[in-house]
C-alpha cells in the first residue's frame, strides 16, 4: 500500500501543479522538482483532501504554450525561477476526479556566487527590460520578419530572458514574445512598433530565442533567430457557476514527518540549494 499512496501523491501533485500553472499569465511553465510535504485527510470512497508542499523549478516552456509541465524541459541555469508552492485539494484515488481548493506559490530567481567563482565566463542572466536586451530582441526580430514566409510582420510584445556571454566579446542571448501585426508584407515597413497588432485571440503568437555573437572582429556578428508559435487562446465562456467552498481546515503548520518527505528529486541543479525540513523535536 505504501507504493500506492505514494502514486496517489504524485497524481494529486500533478493536478495541484497544472492548476497553479493554469492560473500564471506571464513567465514559464512551473515543473514538479520534488514534493517536499505532504498531509492526507482520508475521506469516503476514495476521497482524500491533500494538503501539499511542492519544490518548483522554471521549464524552457513559455506559460502561453499551452503544454502540461510533464512535456517541458527543466531550466538548470542561473537565474531560473524556483521556488515552493502550496496547494489545498480533493482528490479520488478511485475515479482519479480532483478539486483544487487554494494555491499559491513564493518564487525567486535562482542566483549562485559558487557558478560564478568557478565559471567566470558562464554566460550571466541580466534583466530584460534593459535597452541591450530589448536592442538584442528587436534585432533578431528583424531577421526573423525578414526571413520567415509569413503574409505580415510581427511585433516584439515582451523580452522574457536576457544573458549575456563575454569571450572574445559580448555576446546576447534573449527570449521574447511576438505576435501578429496588421501590416503586410507586400507594403515594405521601416518601423514595425508604428503596426498594429491584431487581435489576440485571432493573431498568431509565438515565443522566439535569438542571440546576437561578437565574432572577435569589429562589425563582424552572428545573428541567429529561432521562433515556435503558440496555440490560439481557447474561448471562454462568459458564463460561470459559483461554487460553493465547504470549510476546510487550515493548513497545517507542522512538517508531516512522513518518512516519505520530502520526495525524490526530479532534476538537481549545480548551486540550487532545495529547502530542508526541520528537524524532528527531541524531548
Amino acid at each position: 500500500m505504501k507504493f500506492k499512496g505514494v502514486v496517489h501523491r504524485m497524481a494529486a501533485a500533478e493536478v495541484a501543479l497544472n492548476k497553479v500553472n493554469s492560473n500564471r499569465k506571464q513567465g514559464y511553465i512551473l515543473g514538479l522538482q520534488r514534493i517536499f510535504d505532504v498531509h492526507e485527510l482520508p475521506k469516503k470512497n476514495g476521497d482524500s483532501l491533500f494538503y501539499l508542499i511542492l519544490d518548483v523549478l522554471e521549464t524552457k516552456c513559455h506559460i502561453q504554450s499551452g503544454k502540461k509541465w510533464k512535456e517541458c524541459e527543466f531550466r538548470n541555469e542561473e537565474g531560473a525561477v524556483f521556488g515552493q508552492c502550496k496547494a489545498i485539494l480533493q482528490f479520488n484515488s478511485n475515479s482519479k476526479r480532483s478539486f483544487v481548493y487554494k494555491c499559491g506559490c513564493a518564487l525567486r530567481p535562482f542566483a549562485s556566487s559558487v557558478i560564478t567563482r568557478l565559471c567566470p565566463d558562464c554566460p550571466r542572466p541580466g534583466n530584460p527590460s534593459d535597452d541591450t536586451f530589448q536592442k538584442i530582441a528587436r534585432e533578431t526580430l528583424a531577421k526573423f520578419n525578414a526571413e520567415n514566409g509569413h503574409d505580415r510582420y510581427f511585433a516584439l510584445v515582451d523580452v522574457t530572458k536576457g544573458t549575456l556571454q563575454w569571450v572574445v566579446g559580448p555576446s546576447y542571448f534573449v527570449e521574447y514574445t511576438i505576435q501578429e501585426t496588421s501590416c503586410p508584407k507586400s507594403t515594405p515597413v521601416s518601423d514595425v512598433t508604428q503596426c498594429p497588432l491584431l487581435p489576440y485571440e485571432t493573431a498568431k503568437r509565438g515565443l522566439c530565442k535569438g542571440s546576437v555573437i561578437n565574432q572577435g572582429m569589429k562589425f563582424q556578428e552572428a545573428v541567429t533567430v529561432s521562433c515556435n508559435f503558440f496555440p490560439r487562446p481557447k474561448h471562454q465562456s462568459p458564463f460561470s457557476i459559483r461554487q460553493v467552498l465547504p470549510n476546510i481546515p487550515p493548513f497545517p503548520k507542522e512538517f508531516s514527518g512522513s518518512s516519505e518527505c520530502p520526495g525524490d528529486v526530479a532534476i538537481n541543479v549545480y548551486g540550487l540549494q532545495l529547502p530542508s525540513p526541520p528537524k524532528a523535536k527531541t524531548s
